[in-house]
């Protein structure tokens, strides 16, 4: 582990936790938002390449009423 790291963890440890808690927020927002660009991104991707097959017509479609009687059928299988 590097020394600004372990200078990090022991400062962080001398924290209320309060103050813990909202620090582990902050880093924890940063590193999502990092992420949640990639997600967007690959989102986009897939939402596009599903918008061409259903304009293409390459797109397998079902009604409302199909998917909501499909999910009663299967929850009806499962065991409780």
């Amino acid at each position: 582990m590097s020394t600004t790291i372990v200078a990090l963890t022991e400062a962080a440890a001398r924290l209320t936790p309060a103050q813990k808690l909202h620090l582990a927020n902050q880093l924890l927002a940063e590193v999502e938002s990092a992420d949640q660009a990639a997600i967007d991104a690959a989102w986009d991707v897939v939402i596009r390449e599903r918008r061409m097959r259903y304009e293409n017509g390459h797109a397998e479609t079902h009604s409302m009423e199909e998917v909501f009687a499909e999910m009663d059928r299967q929850l009806k299988k499962k065991p409780r």
